[in-house]
């Protein structure tokens, strides 16, 4: 829901990372993606998604960009 998603993206963006939303139709119905990034090499990507995991307690996935 909006409150969950302005939560974890103000926890996210107090600890220095760049974060943007994407309104998604899922089969379950509309979601909203919080993601974080973009980063260069997907090496980085997975640090950050574990310092996320780590420090934030929040699971996430490595995507790769368009």
């Amino acid at each position: 829901n909006k409150n969950n998603v302005e939560r974890i993206r103000t926890r996210l963006s107090s600890k220095g990372f760049k974060v943007r939303t994407e309104s998604v139709q899922l089969a379950s119905g509309p979601a909203t993606r919080v993601q974080v990034g973009p980063y260069g090499r997907k090496a980085q990507a997975e640090t950050m998604r574990k310092r996320i995991e780590s420090d934030l307690g929040l699971k996430g996935s490595v995507l790769a960009t368009r």
